[in-house]
């Protein structure tokens, strides 16, 4: 399992149920203080769920997608090799390569599916 220095955001709420989503990759609801799956692979990423909140309007217990700390997130199907990392459409981490593919962190060891990896985040960028 990797460890995390994670940084606990309060006061955020689930904007759905989330309960089967610990460890994925969120993002800002349109409603104030509510987090959801990043369901686009160029989503833009903020927090990493670390609770199960199973219905909207549940505490969500969210850290913050943050320079400077590591953060654990779920790995998609695809696993995720050393280097440049992001989302897929399914909240999952994978691997970043392609021409303006969005960039949210790296990883410094390779992760297979359903692997909960060590992600160091870092500013967004475009892979080029």
């Amino acid at each position: 399992m990797a460890s995390d220095n994670p940084v606990f955001v309060p006061g955020i709420v689930a904007g759905a149920d989330l309960s089967s989503d610990q460890y994925k990759l969120m993002k800002a609801d349109s409603t104030e203080n509510r987090v959801i799956l990043c369901t686009a692979a160029g989503s833009r990423v903020e927090y990493v769920l670390y609770g199960k909140p199973d219905t909207a309007g549940d505490p969500a217990q969210v850290v913050a997608f943050a320079p400077g700390r590591t953060v654990k997130v779920k790995v998609g199907s695809a696993g995720a090799t050393i280097g440049w990392v992001g989302t897929d459409s399914s909240g999952l981490l994978i691997t970043k390569t392609s021409d303006k593919d969005q960039v949210i962190g790296t990883i410094a060891a390779t992760y297979s599916s359903g692997d909960i990896a060590e992600v160091n985040p870092m500013p967004c960028f475009l892979a080029v």
